[in-house]
């Protein structure tokens, strides 16, 4: 096998990770309706900070609130339903891991990847993962995780208790989030290097008798 092959098949591998673009790859109803979403979060992310900044009406800060909250589940939600929907041999019950593999092996066979080669695209991206892993580092996500978001969130709700045990509340859930984030706009490729080797070795399990 050339160096030519070898990258052209990890690129391949990648695109096979990285899942259905519904960008790129969904009908138009599916692209508006996710464009959507999208705006509505926007929106209901201004009113909020409207509301919490120039405006005292906790009642509608609430209902922002909530309806900010309803708009991300239903983004994820949607998101879920197209993998679902383009992942041929989809289990019902089965674990969301294990029907991502199926999908991303249906994905590798469609470029001639099969589970015989799984050990040599194994190494190849453990060498790249520990390559990129000597220059990488998370200095940026700590900083604005533990210094600025709480700078921000005493000055959006200062002399405000309500709002700011709200956000209080919802940053146990948001701030992580947030972190991984931060974290995976930095190291994208890590990730998906570690996410590619583990379905891959998950695939090797598999062939064992």
């Amino acid at each position: 096998m050339t160096i030519d092959v070898l990258e052209k098949n990890a690129c391949n591998i990648i695109e096979a990770y990285k899942g259905f673009n519904l960008l790129k790859e969904g009908s138009t109803r599916d692209i508006l309706f996710f464009i959507g979403l999208i705006i509505l979060y926007v929106i209901t992310s201004a009113v909020m900070f409207i509301f919490n900044v120039f405006v005292k009406n906790i009642v509608f800060w609430i209902l922002s609130l909530i309806i900010w909250i309803g708009v991300l589940i239903a983004i994820y939600s949607f998101q879920q339903y197209i993998l679902k929907r383009e992942t041929k041999v989809y289990i019902k019950g089965a674990t969301k891991e294990s029907n991502f593999l199926n999908y991303f092996e249906q994905k590798l066979e469609t470029h001639g990847i099969n589970r015989d080669k799984y050990d040599l695209y194994t190494e190849y991206f453990t060498n790249k993962l520990n390559f990129k892993r000597i220059h990488n580092s998370n200095e940026l996500a700590l900083y604005i995780t533990t210094i600025v978001c709480p700078i921000l969130i005493n000055f959006f709700s200062k002399d405000r208790e309500v709002e700011a045990l709200s956000i209080s509340i919802v940053g146990i859930f948001i701030i992580p989030g947030f972190i991984f984030f931060i974290n995976w706009f930095i190291h994208r490729k890590e990730y998906i290097y570690e996410g590619i080797i583990y379905y891959l070795k998950l695939g090797l399990l598999l062939n064992e008798k």
